[in-house]
């Protein structure tokens, strides 16, 4: 293999290790215990410790934005986790990108 397609390779390999989300915090496992909806944006309390970004006011409070798929899907997960009282697993942006004072999720997905 050549030096140049070497390089090329390795850049490659640190470029896409860069776009990789990271995760801020998370909460495994964990119940819901309220789910609001205001406007385009949804608010989820969990019942579970996690280690919220400076932005947000207390551990376990969660919301996402309603009008992407993605969104709507994790609205359908933490609805399901309601009513059927399982446990979620949640993770974390970092950030309080949808709502000022609560951690927004990447990630929320049912726990057996």
């Amino acid at each position: 293999m050549s030096k140049r397609c070497s390089k090329a390779i390795i850049g490659a390999l640190i470029f896409g290790a860069s776009m990789t989300p990271a995760v801020a915090s998370s909460v495994n496992p964990g119940k819901v215990v309220a789910v609001y909806v205001t406007g385009a944006k949804a608010l989820v309390d969990i019942a579970g410790s996690h280690t919220p970004p400076a932005c947000a006011a207390a551990s376990g409070n969660w919301a996402f934005d309603l009008t992407t798929p993605g969104g709507q899907a994790m609205y359908a997960t933490a609805i399901t986790a309601y009513s059927t009282k399982a446990n979620v697993w949640i993770d974390g942006t970092g950030s309080c990108g949808d709502w000022i004072d609560r951690e927004t999720i990447s990630f929320i997905g049912l726990v057996p």
